[in-house]
């Protein structure tokens, strides 16, 4: 339930104006996300003995040199339904969306060994062909002893281990035999 509400906050944001501005208002949103991380904040945003005029109050003085209405309207609003708590879901769908509509998306490749310049770029030219997105991927140097792709937005993961051949090999010889 949640989600579709952040889902209808996302929207209005995505059609509120041009890219840029989107840009700069997920910005702001983004830096209002991190700090309810910090458990101090989450507990003063979600306490029902706070009123919610004083939690956006809290939150617009804490961005008080940005004078877009469109931000401060959806703080206040926000504050108003009890929904401030929904700020890091409306960033991360908006976000997604971003990435959706400019067909760009980030993925990690986990392995043991340093991949070179080429394989990275023969894996994102692979995996270009299969989604159809640009896909920029960043490695990770990992304990494993498997090489690993993982586009999270895309829902794409792919694994390759030296031991899982290893025992298909075996399993087949031994129904062969």
């Amino acid at each position: 339930m949640e989600k579709l509400i952040a889902k209808k906050y996302a929207k209005a944001i995505m059609e509120s104006g041009k890219d840029s501005v989107i840009s700069k208002r997920l910005k702001i949103l983004e830096a209002i996300s991190n700090a309810l991380r910090d458990p101090a904040v989450s507990e003063f945003i979600t306490s029902p003995l706070i009123d919610k005029k004083k939690k956006a109050d809290v939150l617009l003085g804490a961005i008080k040199g940005n004078k877009d209405s469109v931000i401060r309207n959806l703080i206040a609003l926000m504050a108003e339904k009890g929904r401030l708590d929904l700020i890091p879901e409306l960033v991360a769908i908006i976000a997604f969306e971003r990435k959706k509509a400019s067909n760009r998306f980030e993925g990690t490749i986990y392995s043991n060994e340093t991949l070179s310049d080429g394989t990275v770029k023969e894996l994102e030219s692979s995996l270009e062909r299969y989604s159809g997105a640009t896909i920029a991927l960043n490695h990770v140097a990992t304990e494993q002893d498997e090489l690993k792709v993982e586009v999270e937005d895309l829902g794409i993961e792919l694994s390759f281990s030296r031991d899982k051949v290893k025992r298909a090999l075996i399993d087949h010889i031994q129904k062969a035999l």
